[in-house]
């Protein structure tokens, strides 16, 4: 699939009928833009959880700081798997090195104020800079669909959003740019 993928691409542009090819194809890289922006912001917030995971696990004392950071932080890509995979053995270790409940406690602490911090500030600022979503439309888009579809919906919100916005923009410029919508009407007296 990899190896072939321009010639599949170019076979489907062939498909598409000559007159709306390079609107179509124009909405198409429009489409493409947005969803590489939210891939990016999605390793961008990752990267910042696994920094803030790093900081506050190697501040509480856990073994494998590191690795249980990067878990926690890429695997939020899969919203709540990092925290998941990350936090139960992070507290785990932390009991182990310790023997007490304070430091397993901290270590949790830290996810949670993490994923408190993902879920309100870091995704809907990252993604409104790399997607161009509002914050609240974002957070919007997560409780909708998340209500709508469970946890398929909070995986395809924010790209299923950015695309349903692509289309809308699109719909609208063409209906600015419309007869209906420019004809002027005449005042009768």
């Amino acid at each position: 699939l990899l190896k072939d993928f321009h010639l599949i691409v170019d076979k489907m542009e062939d498909l598409i009928p000559l007159k709306y090819r390079t609107s179509i194809l124009d909405l198409i890289e429009k489409i493409n833009g947005k969803l590489r922006g939210f891939f990016r912001g999605q390793l961008v917030v990752g990267t910042i959880l696994a920094i803030f995971y790093l900081i506050g696990l190697v501040l509480v004392g856990v073994p494998y700081a590191l690795l249980l950071a990067l878990i926690g932080g890429y695997g939020q890509i899969i919203p709540y798997m990092g925290i998941i995979l990350a936090m139960a053995p992070a507290m785990l270790l932390a009991f182990i090195k310790y023997g007490d409940f304070i430091h397993p406690l901290l270590a949790g602490v830290v996810y949670v104020i993490g994923q408190m911090l993902e879920g309100v500030l870091i995704t809907p600022r990252v993604m409104a800079d790399k997607v161009g979503l509002h914050p609240v439309v974002v957070i919007l888009s997560i409780l909708v669909f998340g209500k709508l579809l469970g946890f398929l919906g909070i995986l395809i919100a924010v790209p299923l959003t950015t695309v349903l916005i692509v289309l809308l923009q699109e719909v609208i410029s063409r209906y600015k740019t419309s007869s209906l919508y420019q004809t002027k009407t005449s005042v009768i007296s």
